[in-house]
C-alpha cells in the first residue's frame, strides 16, 4: 500500500518565481501520478496597485544595458 500526498499550493500566477515552482510541481505530478494530488489556490503577492515613479523606473532599467 502506498501513501498519497495532498499538496495545496498558494501561488501568484504573475510571479516568475511561482512559475518556476509550478514547473517543478508539474514534474512531481508526472513522476508521482498516483500518489500526489495537487490543488492550486490563487494568492496575490501584491494585491493593491502601488504608484510607480516613471523616471525612477527608467533609471533602473538603464542599468540593464551595462
Amino acid at each position: 500500500m502506498t501513501d498519497s500526498v495532498q499538496l495545496q499550493v498558494w501561488s501568484d500566477f504573475l510571479c516568475p518565481w511561482c512559475f518556476v515552482g509550478a514547473l517543478r510541481i508539474a514534474n512531481l505530478e508526472a513522476e508521482f501520478t498516483d500518489r500526489l494530488a495537487v490543488t492550486w489556490k490563487s494568492y496575490l503577492l501584491q494585491p493593491e496597485v502601488r504608484p510607480k515613479d516613471l523616471e525612477r523606473f527608467r533609471n533602473y532599467t538603464i542599468r540593464w544595458n551595462s
